[in-house]
């Protein structure tokens, strides 16, 4: 059925629909106020015609009259600033179109006209095949402005399959509606919803959902709490204070590294005593994290506090502490820092100068200086380094000397820094490093001076030569080299390379030849994948595929009739990487070779990209005989997510070996079909521990409701050591009362302190 047959049903079925979806509510509640009734009133009306009704008469008639499909989506983005209903037909239609961007353009403009028959429109393009046109349906519903539009919101919202869920999500968030608080608040306290619904309750900037946040910032699961707290717009009053630093405090370190972000994120001068104890005291996650908020929130004590990490701190803290210091290049903290080297170990000083590089200013350029003169070779580096990379005029001097007299290490180091600068000098000499080297060492030159002298034919000509006659790996440096010039000459050095050097050669300039592009470069990896050296025609044909070409179906073709295992997998490989009927036809001769393994590369790549054609094939692997295609043909059977795909996806939930079923089961628990989460529940109790395992973890993807049952599975002194372990990963992964109830035993299975415990040290 195609949108514009949509559109005249649901011009039919408007009156039906009207006085049901009038009012949405998502849970019962208070009556709304007044001003909010009004509101709700004006956005359920159908907007009016736009007053200047030439102007689209005459943008309808530029979308009709459109030449091409990047015209088309231009004439479409005009004509949603003025669209009307009077433009529904036409965008219906255009919805259902196949060009790119086509179809973005109409469901966006559909969203702009609003209403309950282009809500009605936009729903059922919200099920569309094409994941950009569901995508973008569930965005444009946002802005429909209609009980109808914020109800499907919401189912989509709460639907486990991701691409549409996790926009839906964006799409509330985008609402601008208070309605929308609860269904976040709920979708809040699911893991596998956790993060999306607390950024879309940020986005929504209404004080219902600034509430929201703050309660789930003071009671929530660690989890829950870390992301409120990161999202809350003001977190300046008193009371928000006090409970950021009893969250510092906590021992919970999701939770209290979440409160160090947040305090330097205020910039609160407050916290310094609380933060610098966080640092001392804190675990790894919540040391960074105070470390980083007191660099944010600056000041004498702050810096002072920084400092005395860099002297003292562990040896974790001393890079995270000396970076904080001179962030945003503070010339306070780059003077205070500079000052304790005098005192530094070695491995401090590394930390120090490392930081110090990663900023500019007049002294460090002077201590750069004084570095570089110096016999300490690991500070030389460094300071040579910062030198040759801002440009300073004794840099290239020292880098030079390296390059001619300096250990293999300081030579590759110079080569690596004289890259950098357009100095003529610098580039001649790295140059005249290759003409009297061999081997890697005339690679790795070349290599050097590709982003500055790429076009220099000589750089050229002894990158081909590398590429023909070199080892293996100075070949694949020496093609991707020529690949990254781009230019003619390079082009045909590696088209030569690929039938005129050694296979190694043949490989490599495949893979370059990928990354070049063009009829040549297609032409010359056609031919290789059709009659080739053996060992160079699967890259060829995988160059092939990876740049799109339509060559790559034909020469597909000619390796499967071949026959070989190499030439087979090499096939299947590329064909999955195509959609049309040829590829698909090609892919199901594949999936019947008596070759195992082929067999399973075809049917990973019906799955990765399946249609209606793929079904037949795809539930035949399902049942045959090796499991690593049964488990490729399930995975492929859930991506195509029909009616017969799931019918045998639950047979096998029910019949199949317990690898099968385990596989499957995570499988159908993500698909929103209720028979899946019978599937899940009744796993969690099974004897097989492979499924049991299988079965809790997905559990742990869908929410609490399973969470009585995966506790009685972790408290089961027989269940399978990894049953237990993921039934308390699961549990954690949760919160909520089972977990609080049962953490005691959780800490014991995952290794963990309890509260307790922790209290007593």
């Amino acid at each position: 059925m195609n949108r514009l047959t949509v559109w005249k049903i649901a011009a039919v079925s408007f009156a039906a629909t009207t006085a049901a979806s009038f009012y949405w509510r998502p849970s019962p509640r208070a009556s709304a106020p007044a001003a909010k009734v009004a509101r709700l009133a004006r956005i359920a009306a159908p907007r009016a015609v736009p007053t200047a009704a030439v102007g689209e008469t005459e943008l309808l008639a530029a979308v009709e009259g459109a030449r091409g499909a990047t015209e088309l989506v231009a004439a479409l983005d005009r004509l949603a600033e003025v669209a009307s209903e009077r433009s529904l037909e036409a965008l219906a239609r255009y919805a259902d179109d196949p060009r790119p961007g086509v179809s973005e353009s109409a469901v966006r403009a559909l969203g702009r006209v609003g209403g309950d028959e282009a809500s009605e429109i936009l729903v059922s393009l919200a099920k569309d095949s094409r994941q950009r046109t569901r995508a973008a349906a569930v965005m444009a519903l946002a802005g429909a402005g209609t009980p109808r539009a914020m109800d499907a919101l919401v189912r989509f919202a709460r639907d486990r399959r991701n691409d549409v869920r996790d926009v839906a999500l964006v799409a509330l968030g985008q609402s601008g509606d208070p309605g929308a608080v609860p269904v976040l608040v709920e979708l809040a306290h699911r893991a596998d919803t956790l993060d999306g619904a607390v950024r879309a309750l940020a986005a929504l900037t209404v004080p219902e959902a600034k509430e929201a946040l703050e309660d789930m910032a003071r009671s929530g699961t660690s989890r829950l709490r870390a992301a409120a707290l990161a999202a809350l717009p003001d977190t300046s009053s008193a009371e928000s204070e006090a409970m950021l630093l009893q969250l510092l405090a906590s021992g919970d370190s999701t939770s209290a590294a979440a409160a160090a972000e947040v305090l330097g994120r205020d910039g609160n001068p407050r916290a310094v005593a609380a933060l610098v104890r966080a640092a001392r005291a804190g675990q790894p996650n919540v040391a960074n994290a105070a470390v980083t908020a007191l660099g944010q929130i600056g000041g004498t004590e702050a810096r002072r506090a920084l400092v005395d990490l860099v002297h003292d701190g562990s040896r974790n803290l001393i890079y995270a502490a000396a970076g904080a210091l001179v962030q945003d290049g503070d010339a306070e903290g780059i003077r205070l820092l500079r000052g304790e080297l005098a005192r530094a170990g070695v491995q401090t000083r590394a930390n120090i100068l490392g930081v110090l590089s990663g900023v500019r200013g007049p002294e460090v350029d002077a201590l750069m200086l004084e570095l570089a003169q110096k016999d300490d070779t690991n500070d030389r580096r460094i300071a040579i380094e910062y030198l040759v990379r801002t440009g300073h005029d004794g840099a290239i001097p020292m880098a030079l000397a390296w390059l001619k007299a300096g250990t293999r290490t300081e030579r590759s180091q110079a080569l690596q820094l004289l890259a950098q600068t357009d100095a003529p000098e610098a580039i001649e000499a790295v140059k005249e490093l290759a003409r009297q080297s061999t081997g890697a060492a005339r690679v790795e030159a070349l290599t050097a001076l590709v982003p500055r002298s790429g076009d220099d034919p000589e750089v050229v000509t002894m990158l081909g030569a590398s590429l023909a006659g070199g080892r293996t790996d100075e070949v694949f440096s020496a093609a991707f080299a020529l690949a990254q010039t781009g230019t003619p000459a390079a082009r045909d050095a590696l088209v030569a390379a690929l039938t005129g050097g050694s296979w190694q050669a043949g490989n490599a300039a495949a893979q370059a030849l990928a990354q070049v592009g063009g009829q040549e470069a297609t032409a010359a990896l056609a031919e290789v994948a059709r009659t080739g050296d053996r060992r160079v025609r699967g890259a060829a044909l995988q160059a092939l595929a990876s740049m799109g070409a339509q060559e790559t179906v034909a020469a597909a073709k000619a390796a499967l009739e071949r026959g070989t295992h190499e030439d087979a997998q090499a096939a299947v490989n590329a064909l999955g990487q195509f959609d049309g009927g040829e590829a698909r036809a090609l892919l199901s001769r594949a999936a019947a070779s008596r070759d195992a393994s082929v067999r399973s590369t075809a049917a990973q790549a019906l799955g990765q990209n399946p249609d209606a054609t793929s079904l037949t094939t795809l539930v035949g692997l399902a049942r045959d005989a090796d499991q690593s295609v049964r488990s490729s043909a399930l995975s492929g059977l859930g991506q195509l997510g029909t009616p017969e795909a799931m019918t045998t996806l639950f047979d096998v939930v029910r019949s199949g070996t317990p690898e099968d079923r385990a596989h499957a089961i995570g499988i159908v628990a993500s698909l929103g079909d209720p028979r899946g989460d019978a599937a899940v529940a009744s796993g969690i109790v099974d004897a097989n521990e492979g499924v049991a395992t299988a079965s809790i973890y997905a559990a742990q993807q869908l929410g609490s409701e399973h969470d009585d049952a995966i506790a009685a599975r972790l408290v089961d002194p027989r269940a399978p050591e990894s049953v237990r372990m993921a039934a308390a990963q699961a549990l954690r992964a949760h919160g909520g009362p089972v977990a609080a109830a049962h953490e005691r035993e959780i800490a014991a299975v995952i290794g963990e302190e309890t509260p307790e415990e922790r209290v007593g040290d």
